[in-house]
């Protein structure tokens, strides 16, 4: 990536509308970043903003600085929001556009552009992950801004970081691996150690399971014990079958003799009803018969008993002639309405007497007569109601004489129907009694007829009583009480036979269960071999992945090694390293464990640590490894940045140093941007940028 342009609006000490245009320079040329802080006297360049603009290049791409800053502490103060824009070109001179913001109320914003097409994802994240890829950053390098730190910008940390005691070996192994793209043996190893600890859990648990059955088998049933408990329940059920099968054809016997008896009780107790029967039947005709000629003997008593009712029947039908009771009761009916209307008038007149109208207009007393309006007259009045009085009181008597009458006569009627009905139920009677010889006739031929028929039954009853007699002489002398006894030995047979069938049943199961605790076990045998030569194979890879790992780091130090100590010639430092990937144990003299291991060996050829030289010396050192490990990065494609950012790398140097670490500086590739506070060095660059801050803004002059 060649960087074309960066823009800065309100980042940290910057101004708004702030430009930077490097298309202006070749993308290998040297660029001297100066300051000059006009707000503090005697502050030289100190705060005016140079490591801002480099700080604005990393912000830039990853959202992120050498100090960390973060949040709003980016935004210039007193403004809302920041922006930092930039313009690179990739290697196929495609265009790359991006562009971040940062408000100070919260919000971090991210755009990019390839040739001016958006690659802006949904969210912020998702955006940055896009950019790092297309940079060749992998999504699960979690190390890439430090990286970026080792190969890109160098601070005066970061030059010795890398072979200083700050870095760790596996610091040192990682960043190796990282740039050799060896990510996949890291993974490949976890996932191995992965496998190879499920495969001792599994191997565990098996074992355990194992140990289990062992147990079990060991501690549990025998099974010899149960094939011959089997064999002998067997032999038992076969004795208790036959001895079933003789007492059941003794049953059946038994059972048919037993019937023959029931049956010969039965026909005993036929028998016996039977004759009961007849003697009932005979009883109960005679009775019949004996009732017949009784109520024929009182044929004489209900003629008589006619001839009386009839006489009075005839005595209270003369009373009743002539009398109409419909117009008895119709007289009622009209006499009631007349004593009522009646009754109505004297209450109305004795009202007027005691509340009498008044004419409303001249005040004179009235009375209703005959529907019309008189003047009232009290005398006449009470004379109107004497006379009412009088006629209702007639009326009322007259009234009672009538209601006495129809009371008689209803009376009279009443009595004359009960006589009629007496009449027709004794000439029913009467009528009855002409039947009752041939009624005897018939009871008497019923009961000999039934008689006979029971006697004929008794005969035939008795014929089959004396032929089962005859077949249970058949039988001998059986005893048939013994049945009972019998069909409970058989009962008792069969639950013993189903006890020993379950026995038996309860056995095999424990048999299959054995013999399937046996397959089981050897199942488990088999498995716990197979996971054992599995854990064999992932625990060769567990060792040998990082072997791979380190040999291939191994193959890539020599041009490390070399790359450095060429730099370091061209410093003229009489000083070399040394990579190595094992270092010997010191309890175990001979034996190696993997370590990244970086001697610096001196004038003297002895070996020493980087923190042991001075601090120019150690300065010298810490370039020449960045410089060597960022060429390497580049040719190895890790890196993508064909740019270089210094910050005051140099500023500790002598003349010296200085002189040498531009003849280094010519053999480093792409565009290199240095910050200094020695003005001096003007001279060894033919551009350089000045950062000049005045009035709590600081701005660029690229003139």
């Amino acid at each position: 990536m060649i960087l074309q342009k960066v823009s800065i609006d309100s980042f940290g000490v910057f101004g708004q509308d702030v430009e930077m245009d490097f298309e202006r320079y070749s993308n290998d040329t040297k660029i001297l970043i100066i300051g000059e802080n006009n707000d503090a006297a005697g502050a030289d360049s100190n705060g005016a903003g140079k490591t801002t603009l480099l700080n604005a290049i990393s912000w830039g791409i990853f959202g992120r600085t050498p100090t960390d800053n973060t949040g709003s502490s980016v935004v210039h103060r007193g403004m809302g929001k920041c922006t930092v824009s930039l313009q690179l070109v990739d290697s196929e001179d495609r265009e790359i556009i991006i562009k971040r913001s940062r408000k100070t109320e919260g919000g971090h914003t991210l755009q990019w552009f390839i040739n001016k097409e958006p690659q802006t994802k949904r969210t912020m994240v998702a955006t940055q992950k896009n950019l790092l890829n297309y940079f060749g950053i992998l999504e699960s390098n979690t190390e890439y801004y430090n990286d970026f730190l080792n190969t890109t910008y160098f601070s005066i940390e970061a030059v010795k970081a890398f072979a200083g005691k700050r870095s760790t070996s596996k610091q040192r192994m990682d960043l190796i691996s990282r740039f050799l793209n060896l990510e996949i043996l890291d993974k490949c190893g976890s996932k191995a150690k992965i496998y190879l600890n499920n495969h001792k859990g599994e191997l565990n648990t098996v074992n355990g399971q194992i140990e289990f059955l062992d147990s079990k088998l060991s501690e549990g049933v025998n099974p010899d014990q149960l094939y011959s408990d089997n064999e002998a329940n067997k032999v038992e059920i076969k004795q208790y079958q036959a001895d079933n099968k003789k007492l059941k054809k003794e049953v059946v016997t038994l059972e048919k003799v037993s019937e023959l008896h029931e049956q010969l009780e039965d026909m005993s107790a036929s028998i016996e009803r039977t004759n009961a029967d007849l003697s009932t039947i005979v009883e109960v005709y005679s009775k019949q018969v004996e009732d017949l000629q009784n109520k024929l003997a009182n044929q004489a008593n209900i003629k008589g008993e006619i001839e009386k009712l009839e006489q009075l029947s005839t005595e209270k039908a003369d009373a009743l002639k002539d009398k109409d009771l419909d117009k008895y009761k119709e007289w009622l009916n009209d006499g009631r309405i007349i004593l009522a209307r009646k009754k109505d008038k004297i209450e109305n007149l004795e009202t007027q007497l005691q509340n009498h109208l008044k004419c409303p207009g001249c005040d004179i007393e009235l009375m209703l007569d005959n529907g019309g309006l008189i003047q009232f007259d009290k005398t006449s009045l009470n004379a109107s109601i004497k006379k009412e009085k009088a006629e209702h009181t007639k009326k009322v008597k007259a009234f009672h004489k009538k209601e006495k009458e129809f009371t008689t006569l209803s009376q009279l009627e009443s009595e004359l129907n009960e006589t009629d009905l007496s009449i027709k139920d004794y000439y029913k009677q009467l009528n009855e009694l002409h039947a009752i010889p041939e009624k005897i006739k018939k009871i008497q031929l019923d009961s000999d007829t039934k008689t006979q028929k029971s006697q004929a039954y008794l005969k035939e009853l008795e014929k089959k009583k004396l032929k089962v007699n005859l077949k249970i002489r058949k039988f001998g002398s059986l005893d048939i009480n013994l049945l009972r006894d019998m069909k409970n030995t058989i009962e008792v047979n069969s639950d013993n036979i189903d006890e020993l069938k379950d026995s038996i049943a309860r056995n095999e199961v424990m048999l299959t269960a054995y013999e399937a605790d046996l397959k089981s076990l050897q199942q488990l045998n088999d498995k716990a071999k197979e996971i054992a030569e599995a854990m064999g194979d992932y625990k060769y890879w567990v060792d040998g992945f990082p072997a791979i790992r380190r040999w291939m780091i191994e193959s890539f130090l020599p041009s490390f090694e070399e790359q450095t100590n060429s730099y370091l010639n061209r410093m003229e430092v009489g000083m070399r390293v040394r990579f190595d990937t094992l270092k010997e144990k010191k309890s175990k003299s001979g034996q190696f464990k993997e370590e990244f291991d970086l001697s610096i060996i001196d004038e003297n050829n002895e070996r020493r640590d980087l923190e042991t030289y001075s601090g120019g010396e150690s300065k010298r050192i810490g370039i020449c490894v960045g410089f060597a490990l960022r060429e390497l990065t580049l040719t190895k494609g890790y890196s993508n940045f064909n740019f270089l950012l210094m910050d005051e790398v140099i500023d500790s140097l002598d003349e010296t140093g200085i002189g040498e670490f531009f003849n280094l500086l010519n053999s480093v590739t792409g565009m290199k941007l240095l910050i200094t506070h020695n003005s001096d060095l003007k001279s060894r660059f033919g551009n350089v940028i000045k950062v000049i801050k005045q009035e709590g803004k600081s701005s660029i002059d690229q003139t």
